[in-house]
C-alpha cells in the first residue's frame, strides 16, 4: 500500500471514530423557593441561630449527581457529565436559610459563626441520590437535625430525622432536579412542624 493511500485509510478511520460528539456537561440549581406553609407568630428559637455547613459523606460533599440503580440500592455511583450547581452541603444550607427566615424560625439567623450566636443547627446528609426503580427515576433525601444551644456546642434540645422520596415526571435530568427540590422542602416542612411543638 503507498504511502498516500495508507495516510487516507488512517484519516478514514479517525474520522469516524471521532463522529461521536463527547457529552456536554450539564449542571442544575434547585427550582425557585415555594410560598411557605408554616409562618411562625413568634419565633420558636428565641435568639440569633447559625446553621452550619451539613455535614456528608465524601462523595456527597462533591458536584456529581449520585444515582442508585441496583435493586437493594446498595451500589451508589456519579453521573459523569451531570452535577449540581453548588454541592449538595451548601444546597442545603442555602435552602434551609432561605426556608426558616420565610417561616419566622428564629430572631436572626446566620450562616457564619459569631459571639452573639444562641443556638446552632448541625444536619447530616445521608442520602442525596436519584433512585431508578422498574424505569422510574425519583429524589431520595434524607437528612438529620440536631439543634444545640448556645455560641459552642451546648445542649441538643432537638433532633429529628426525615426522609422523603419523590418520582420525577420523566427520566429526564432536569425533572429530577425538579423532583429533589420539591423532596428537600418537604422536609424542611416536617422539620418546622416538630420544631413547632418542641421547644
Amino acid at each position: 500500500m503507498t504511502r498516500p493511500l495508507l495516510a487516507m485509510v488512517v484519516f478514514v478511520g479517525l474520522a469516524g471514530c471521532s463522529s461521536t460528539p463527547v457529552p456536554e456537561d450539564s449542571f442544575y440549581r434547585l427550582g425557585n423557593l415555594p410560598e411557605p406553609t408554616l409562618v411562625f407568630d413568634a419565633p420558636p428559637i428565641d435568639g440569633r441561630l447559625m446553621i452550619e455547613v451539613p455535614r456528608a459523606a465524601g462523595i456527597r460533599r462533591q458536584r456529581g449527581i449520585l444515582y442508585s440503580e441496583d435493586e437493594d440500592h446498595v451500589e451508589v455511583r456519579r453521573y459523569y457529565y451531570h452535577f449540581w450547581e453548588e454541592p449538595p452541603p451548601q444546597l442545603l444550607q442555602r435552602r434551609l436559610i432561605e426556608r426558616l427566615r420565610l417561616a419566622n424560625a428564629a430572631v436572626s439567623i446566620t450562616e457564619g459563626l459569631s459571639s452573639d450566636v444562641n443556638y446552632r443547627l448541625r444536619t447530616r446528609i445521608r442520602e442525596f441520590d436519584r433512585v431508578v426503580d422498574a424505569g422510574v427515576a425519583s429524589a431520595v433525601i434524607d437528612v438529620d437535625v440536631i439543634l444545640f444551644t448556645g455560641f459552642s456546642e451546648g445542649e441538643a434540645i432537638f433532633r429529628g430525622s426525615y426522609r422523603e422520596q419523590v418520582n420525577a415526571e420523566s427520566d429526564l435530568m432536569v425533572d429530577t432536579a425538579s423532583a429533589f427540590s420539591l423532596a428537600l422542602d418537604q422536609v424542611i416542612d416536617r422539620f418546622l412542624g416538630e420544631l413547632e411543638g418542641s421547644l
